[in-house]
């Protein structure tokens, strides 16, 4: 370090910036020098400037006793603090505790909110859950079996309602691992070609514009 110190402060005052500044002590540069301007970040924190959900689906049909876990994303990856809370517009439809895990209650439709504690952005997910039991719902609604899954095992999906229907698998940060429409009313898919073990979002889009959406896991 060559400099004088009255150059080194001019210096590190005209390159001044944002959230760098000038550190020294009464014994000169305190071992500070940073690219040969002598400054370092007052290592501010990094603010929340969004929340998602994982999946592109806002809605989600379940049964009773059935539970989801919604997963939020919080934007930027390197927030500070990813913390948030959780709520349902109507606890007597469906719950969600504090790990976002949805459980049907009883038959009608709840809004379930995520909140980030920084900044009090949002992102919410309609429930709308049905009495019926998952194998024997209405007409168009799917069969998915086995699930949780083993990766060597072949993953089925019985359909009623065949035309138009579009099947899809989604990973937790929401990229389209799998998209195919079946050809007849039963789909047998190799996991093991496709999936590792992991946590994802299977959802069939049938004709009229409905779609249900389940968590899928792989072991």
């Amino acid at each position: 370090f060559n400099r004088s110190f009255e150059a080194f402060i001019a210096e590190a005052r005209k390159q001044r910036k944002g959230n760098w500044r000038t550190e020294f002590t009464s014994f000169g540069i305190n071992n500070y020098i940073r690219e040969g301007y002598g400054m370092t970040p007052n290592n501010q924190p990094v603010a929340v400037t969004g929340v998602a959900f994982n999946t592109p689906q806002t809605s989600l049909t379940m049964t009773s006793n059935e539970s989801f876990e919604l997963f939020p994303v919080i934007s930027p990856s390197n927030a500070t603090d990813k913390s948030v809370t959780w709520s349902s517009s109507d606890t007597s439809v469906a719950t969600v505790d504090n790990n976002g895990v949805v459980t049907a209650i009883a038959e009608g439709s709840a809004t379930i909110t995520v909140t980030t504690t920084d900044k009090a952005f949002t992102a919410t997910s309609n429930i709308i859950v049905n009495t019926n039991s998952f194998l024997s719902t209405v007409q168009s609604e799917p069969i998915i079996y086995p699930n949780p899954i083993s990766a060597q095992d072949i993953l089925n999906i019985s359909l009623n309602a065949i035309n138009g229907s579009t099947v899809r698998i989604v990973d937790l940060k929401g990229r389209v691992i799998y998209s195919n429409k079946p050809k007849n009313n039963h789909m047998a898919i190799e996991i093991n070609k496709i999936l590792i073990p992991g946590f994802y979002t299977i959802s069939v889009s049938i004709p009229k514009g409905k779609t249900y959406t389940n968590k899928l896991i792989v072991k």
